[in-house]
């Protein structure tokens, strides 16, 4: 570790960087008699995506102080970025999972505002004779056979 590392780690006080990856565990995905969620595979890759960045960004943080090149320190942010994201799309992912689970618990939607229904409508296309056709057979009333049809006409000036 060089001076430099070791000064900045004195004045923010904050533990090796080798010490704090290494303290790193994969989050626990279920429970014990929860469902499969479609989030658990999920949390799984990119359990593993972080278990291999860290190691990544120790050999990069390796290489870099041994180098003290720009490039170095360079690829060693990028790992860092990079694994700064996959832990934020981990977290991500458990709290959809989690919401996930308290929709599969109540049934209802936990977004939705309470005491709101959700009501999905159906577009009907086609004739109005069919729809006439098609609401009559509902109300299991007989269609009525007397339907007109009628066309628009377009009126000129002084009709």
């Amino acid at each position: 570790m060089s001076n430099i590392d070791k000064n900045l780690q004195n004045i923010f006080d904050t533990m090796d960087a080798a010490a704090s990856n290494s303290a790193l565990a994969p989050v626990a995905v279920r429970k014990e008699g929860e469902p499969e969620s479609p989030y658990d595979s999920v949390i799984d890759n990119l359990n593993r995506l972080i278990a291999r960045a860290n190691s990544a960004m120790e050999s990069s943080q390796g290489a870099a102080e041994s180098n003290e090149e720009p490039r170095s320190y360079e690829a060693y942010a990028i790992v860092t970025k990079n694994l700064i994201e996959m832990n934020r799309e981990l977290k991500e992912a458990i709290v959809a999972r989690e919401k996930w689970l308290a929709q599969q618990k109540t049934g209802e939607d936990p977004d939705a505002a309470p005491g709101t229904k959700v009501t999905n409508n159906i577009l009907a296309i086609g004739t109005t004779s069919e729809l006439q056709d098609l609401l009559g057979s509902m109300l299991k009333r007989p269609s009525t056979p007397d339907v007109i049809d009628v066309e628009a006409k377009t009126l000129k000036n002084g009709d």
